[in-house]
């Protein structure tokens, strides 16, 4: 991979000074590049993006041990305000926009909260719907009564609009159709392309991050139990069996019983 933009040195998050919610775990995003962080539900994937933004619950969530440094600076505990600043920006797991608000006015608060440190080409309101042109048509209405696809697509827009250098996108497919995710991994692809930012991608389902990122992380418990090439864990067999419902040596769709069975059974060990 290349040089590295993002830095995560054996980062420990700690919820009510008892859960260990993500547990030792290194990480890199190289510049320019995009990677993959894959696990289950309450593996800590969301846990990281929110150690890495700023977003963590302040009351009792705390960083105990390890450090984020992002372009070389250690960025470990700042407010999401301060990381903004610098050019990362998180499109969240939930409350993706503000459903009160237009589709322009979620634009226009993403615009006036953009990061000025950033030279690169960036989406700008002038711009915004030649670059998603499927928003244009719902310029005036509430975000509310979007869709799935168009309420993710409209929380791409005003991330990007903050000009990011690296750009988190929590649970990229989460209440999208198979065909809404496709086209949003394409959108994302084309805007990276474009604009060249930085991306970390979170999901459960791991074929469409994977098939998406150049690089893979897979958590469980807090835990980096794997990490190599996308097209490399997309091909090995221990991730197909329990990431993708193949059995080993055959092509059949396992039983979500024989799923939860293996999540119970399976222990990873490098």
């Amino acid at each position: 991979m290349s040089e590295s933009l993002l830095v995560i040195d054996q980062l420990e998050v700690v919820y009510g000074r008892v859960v260990r919610a993500v547990q030792g775990i290194s990480m890199r995003i190289p510049d320019g590049g995009t990677v993959a962080l894959v696990g289950l539900n309450g593996g800590g994937k969301t846990t990281t993006l929110r150690a890495i933004s700023g977003f963590l619950p302040s009351e009792n969530v705390a960083i105990t041990q390890g450090t984020v440094r992002f372009h070389d600076q250690d960025i470990t505990g700042l407010r999401a305000d301060q990381t903004a600043a610098l050019g990362i920006v998180i499109v969240p797991q939930l409350d993706k926009v503000f459903g009160t608000l237009t589709v322009q006015e979620n634009l226009e608060v993403g615009w006036r909260t953009r990061s000025r440190g950033q030279a690169r080409d960036s989406i700008t309101l002038s711009n915004v719907f030649d670059v998603f042109p499927m928003l244009a048509p719902h310029r005036e209405r509430l975000a509310i009564w979007l869709s799935g696809g168009e309420r993710q697509l409209l929380a791409i827009a005003a991330a990007l609009i903050k000009r990011p250098a690296l750009l988190l996108v929590d649970e990229m497919s989460l209440g999208l159709s198979p065909l809404l995710q496709r086209q949003v991994i394409h959108k994302l692809t084309e805007l990276k392309r474009e604009f060249g930012f930085s991306l970390l991608v979170v999901d459960q389902n791991a074929r469409a991050v994977l098939e998406l990122a150049d690089y893979g992380y897979i958590i469980e418990n807090g835990m980096i139990v794997r990490d190599g090439p996308a097209a490399e864990l997309l091909v090995n067999t221990e991730v197909q069996e329990f990431y993708l419902g193949r059995r080993s040596g055959e092509g059949a769709r396992q039983s979500y019983r024989d799923v939860k069975q293996y999540h119970r059974t399976r222990r990873w060990w490098g």
